[in-house]
C-alpha cells in the first residue's frame, strides 16, 4: 500500500451498551477501537430513494487502511468516522489475506 494514497484520518468505533439511566434504559455508546488511522476513502456508488419517512440518499465507499492488531478486529456494524462523516461498515476484507491492508466496504446514509 502506498502511503501517498492515505490522505484522510479517522477513527474506528464499536457500539456497546452504555450505563443505565434513570429510566432503566441502557443507551448505546460508541467506543474507539483505533484513533488517527490513515485512510484512503473512495466513493463507489450513490443513489437516492424514497421511503415512508422521506427522501434519502445512500453513498457506498471503499475505505483502505493499514492492517494492525486494532484494525484487524473491524467487523460489520462497526463504523469509521472521518471529518465528521460517519461510514457504517458493511464488510471488512483482509486484502489477499496478507495482513497488510484492510478494505472496509461502507455505507454513508444521508437523511433529509
Amino acid at each position: 500500500m502506498k502511503a501517498g494514497r492515505l490522505r484522510q484520518t479517522g477513527t474506528l468505533e464499536r457500539q456497546s451498551a452504555g450505563p443505565e439511566n434513570d429510566f432503566g434504559h441502557r443507551p448505546d455508546v460508541w467506543t474507539s477501537l483505533a484513533a488517527n488511522i490513515r485512510a484512503s476513502i473512495e466513493p463507489i456508488r450513490g443513489r437516492e430513494f424514497m421511503t415512508a419517512s422521506g427522501e434519502h440518499a445512500e453513498l457506498t465507499h471503499r475505505i483502505r487502511i493499514r492492517h494492525s492488531s486494532s484494525t484487524a478486529t473491524a467487523r460489520p456494524r462497526d463504523r469509521f468516522v472521518s471529518a465528521g462523516v460517519v461510514y457504517e461498515i458493511q464488510s471488512a476484507i483482509n486484502t489477499d489475506m496478507r495482513n497488510r491492508e484492510i478494505q472496509l466496504m461502507c455505507k454513508e446514509v444521508i437523511h433529509d
